[in-house]
């Protein structure tokens, strides 16, 4: 919990001694394993979660059996197991934990309660809503690249937490490029760069 109230404390937002109590009360710390499913596509256990440390993976199952990156979620970042906060249906997403990850747990309607009652709250779902979709956009001007080394660029450039964080695997399965060429896109990356100091 520490480390949740000073995060957030250097964004201006006061947790008064009832709301730290409250939260306290109705949270709890998860660590994950490497390789963990947090949540599944079918759990929906209507929890809501926020990253102190480590990283998960998002992915959907397609028609064909296989599994589509959705995005990351890195510390400071939340996600939950239904579509939002304040709907019971389930997202159909699966969340892994890349490596070890230490998680803020709470149920939605724990969260939903302290959100209407606490101010600080509604202020850090807004902001983790925001980033969310920020992240989102990225990932929208992400795909729209006109090809896979324009892609892989736009990551380096614009996403380097997610790059420092995640496996080149996965990295590679995000973008939709074998290793070989996540490799070879690499060295021409590394390689422009130095050209142009």
């Amino acid at each position: 919990m520490k480390r949740f109230f000073q995060y957030w404390q250097n964004y201006g937002i006061a947790f008064d001694a009832d709301l730290t109590q409250q939260l306290a009360l109705h949270t709890r710390l998860y660590t994950a394993k490497r390789e963990e499913m947090v949540e599944g596509p079918l759990q929906a256990r209507r929890r809501y979660y926020f990253v102190l440390s480590g990283c998960l993976v998002c992915e959907k199952y397609t028609l064909t059996g296989g599994m589509l990156t959705q995005r990351f979620v890195l510390p400071q970042e939340s996600f939950t197991s239904t579509v939002h906060l304040y709907t019971p249906r389930p997202a159909h997403l699966s969340f892994t934990a890349l490596k070890a990850t230490d998680l803020l747990v709470i149920d939605n309607s724990e969260l939903q309660q302290l959100e209407q009652k606490y101010q600080a709250v509604s202020d850090i779902l807004h902001i983790l809503k925001q980033r969310y979709i920020t992240q989102l956009d990225l990932h929208v001007q992400l795909l729209q690249q006109p090809d896979g080394y324009a892609r892989f660029c736009f990551l380096q450039d614009n996403m380097p937490e997610l790059c420092a964080q995640v496996s080149n695997a996965y990295l590679q399965r995000f973008l939709g490029i074998s290793n070989g060429t996540f490799y070879t896109y690499q060295r021409r990356y590394l390689l422009e760069k130095l050209r142009k100091k």
